[in-house]
């Protein structure tokens, strides 16, 4: 980092321990915190700004880029229930239930790995695609699709 930028940077961590520090009186509170908040974003953005140009193997001495991973699953719920429903067909909430689902009466909601760990404790195959699926009523569609995004985030390097 240039010596203007780790000196610009000093400076403003140096003042910004020394406003925490300061007593805001009630009337002014929602200015300052108005203006904390302009000053965040506009740090805000000039780091992401950053972050987003430089690759992601990359490592300075006291940070590092720290690649990471996210899914956001999508849940398909006649194949779900059909699944369950074969492994027991005497139950006859199972249409009861389906049908409050689809007259929108009713909404489940998923957990992944509690789903995950039930489809194994019963030994029933769970069927993954790698995109996003709509409920659709097809029983024999698949149960969950996950779809991954990559994020990217500033660490200290522990030095």
């Amino acid at each position: 980092m240039s010596d203007q930028v780790a000196q610009l940077l000093t400076k403003i961590d140096h003042d910004v321990t020394e406003l925490v520090r300061l007593p805001v009186p009630e009337e002014d509170t929602p200015d300052t915190a108005g203006s904390c908040r302009a000053i965040e974003n506009k740090l805000g953005n000039w780091r992401r700004s950053l972050v987003s140009e430089i690759p992601s193997t990359t490592k300075g001495k006291a940070y590092q880029v720290v690649v990471g991973r996210k899914a956001t699953r999508s849940y398909s719920m006649a194949p779900i229930m059909a699944s369950v429903g074969e492994k027991y067909p005497d139950d006859g909430a199972f249409q009861l239930l389906q049908r409050l689902i689809q007259s929108g009466a009713v909404k489940l909601t998923f957990g992944w790995q509690k789903l995950e760990r039930f489809f194994q404790k019963e030994d029933l195959e769970l069927r993954i695609v790698a995109h996003e699926i709509l409920d659709d009523g097809d029983p024999d569609g698949p149960h969950v699709g996950a779809v991954w995004e990559s994020t990217q985030s500033i660490e200290t390097t522990g030095k």
